[in-house]
């Protein structure tokens, strides 16, 4: 009996091990002077009818006047209900010397703003007023409310950026795009990096954006679609441990060439393709298993400790010759 009770303990204490294991994986280190994303660009709910707010920011621009994000998002966990305009272009003004200076805050010309039933937001933007130069730096574009309508994880994904400078050219910027894979206890973390840039006012939303992406572990894949409107770079990052191995890139079944960069716990792939719509898909030869290995090793002990209680018993009922 003693020997039983040791073992059990034993178990429960590798089950609550498993259990507080939180493992954040080390995104790589990109480089881009003018960066787009959404900040957390991953939204646990947790509780029914909790409001979350969000940013929308920028990083590393120089004389923005103007910006046009949207927003997709997982309807089953949230609800969106308002889309305000960021600080950030309000640096620009100087009511001491203009009154008339100031930003306009512009929502779609579609309506309803935004649809949250496919989890979609629509395009919103604001500019700058008056003569006045553009804005440098880093901050806020806009802010998203969400509410909380059920249990789960959802991304949040950029769709329509554009960025304007003050002579209303195109400033080439970086778009950030987070796609997370939830197994067992870790959340992974797929990162892109794109020049997507979409179209003043599209007239059906989205120009631009990567949307359904998907993980698949029986086929050793990551895919997603491309919607742009012109030629687009990707680099993407994928946690080794998830998918490595020989990796393959295809665009629309085809595969094509890419630049890979390693390190000991990501792959990033760096490759082009041309404007319209288009499937990507990313191949390994190897993929996580279904029991990461954080789980696998407790689990195997506490079976091995379970089997050996098992076999004592077996042994105590025989009878004795």
């Amino acid at each position: 009996m003693k020997i039983e009770v040791i073992v059990v303990a034993v178990a429960l204490f590798l089950i609550t091990l498993v259990v507080s294991i939180n493992i954040v994986p080390i995104k790589a280190d990109t480089q881009a002077s003018t960066i787009v994303f959404v900040d957390s660009p991953m939204v646990e709910g947790t509780v029914i009818g909790e409001n979350i707010t969000v940013n929308i920011n920028v990083s590393g621009v120089t004389n923005l006047f103007g910006w046009q994000a949207g927003v997709t998002f997982n309807p089953k966990v949230l609800n969106c209900i308002e889309y305000y305009e960021g600080e950030f272009l309000s640096r620009a003004v100087n009511r001491s010397i203009n009154p008339a200076n100031g930003t306009v805050w512009c929502g779609t010309l579609r309506q309803p703003r935004w649809n949250n039933t496919e989890g979609i937001i629509y395009y919103h933007g604001c500019s700058v007023l008056g003569p006045v130069p553009g804005v440098d730096g880093s901050g806020q574009l806009g802010y998203l409310v969400f509410e909380v309508v059920g249990i789960g994880v959802s991304d949040l994904h950029l769709i329509d950026v554009i960025l304007v400078n003050s002579e209303i050219e195109v400033i080439p910027h970086e778009v950030v795009d987070i796609f997370t894979v939830p197994w067992g206890e870790v959340d992974y973390s797929i990162e892109t990096i794109s020049n997507l840039t979409g179209i003043m006012n599209p007239p059906n939303p989205p120009s631009s954006g990567i949307f359904h992406h998907t993980f698949s572990p029986e086929e050793e894949t990551i895919g997603f679609d491309v919607i742009t409107e012109y030629d687009n770079s990707l680099n993407v990052i994928i946690p080794a441990e998830l998918l490595g191995g020989d990796l393959k890139v295809m665009i629309d079944d085809s595969p094509v060439s890419y630049s890979l960069t390693k390190n000991d716990t990501h792959a990033s792939l760096y490759f082009t393709h041309g404007h319209s719509i288009h499937n990507i898909k990313i191949k390994g030869t190897t993929v996580i298993p279904e029991f990461p290995p954080t789980i696998a090793l407790p689990l195997s002990m506490i079976l091995t400790l379970l089997a050996v209680v098992f076999a004592k018993r077996r042994t105590r009922g025989k009878p004795k010759t």
